[in-house]
């Protein structure tokens, strides 16, 4: 004779193992919610002109990322890319 614990048509929740749909899901608190906005990088006021295409290719670096005069000047003689430092307002 089969009994709850031994059937094995009886299924798993006799056996004192859960299933996923056992019991509701767990709703956090507004104390564990922990919400992250996307920090964009602040833009520096240069701006590249890439390939020499004038402004249809446009590289604008982050603040701190901007290349030295010597690397520029090395971009513009390789590439013909154009360094402008626009107008602070």
């Amino acid at each position: 004779m089969n009994t709850p614990e031994t059937d094995p048509a009886a299924g798993l929740a006799f056996r004192g193992r859960r299933g996923p749909h056992d019991h509701p899901p767990h709703v956090p608190d507004a104390e564990e919610l922990h919400i992250k906005f996307l920090e964009l990088p602040v833009q520096s006021h240069w701006r590249c002109e890439l390939f020499g295409c004038g402004t249809a290719l446009v590289l604008r670096p982050n603040i701190g990322n901007v290349p030295n005069p010597f690397w520029r000047f090395m971009q513009w003689l390789a590439f013909g890319n154009r360094w402008i430092k626009d107008k602070q307002p």
